[in-house]
């Protein structure tokens, strides 16, 4: 008896509920987009931890090529082709080179 005298306003308070359960989650500042911003804070904190080891590892490496003639030496060698004074290189063809 109460919901047929008040009929307007229980319909108008169930629309408004719904809106706003609607709206909060596919809103701007939703559940839907919260969700999108944790996943996104997820994957920036994976890359972030990726780049700290990448920067640790590099970091090591130039501590290495600071104090360590041999690791210094290495690197000269197979990067800059570099040779000690009287050496002598031999220059190996490559397998496809071979084929032809």
């Amino acid at each position: 008896m109460i919901f047929q005298k008040n009929r307007k306003i229980w319909l108008t308070l169930l629309l408004i509920t719904a809106a706003f359960t609607i709206y909060s989650f596919v809103g701007e500042q939703g559940f839907w987009e919260l969700n999108k911003m944790i996943h996104h804070r997820n994957e920036l904190k994976a890359e972030i931890s990726a780049l700290e080891r990448d920067n640790n590892s590099l970091a090591e490496q130039i501590g290495r090529l600071r104090n360590d003639q041999a690791t210094f030496e290495a690197l000269a060698r197979t990067k800059l082709g570099m040779v000690r004074p009287g050496e002598v290189v031999y220059i190996f063809p490559e397998e496809e080179d071979q084929k032809r």
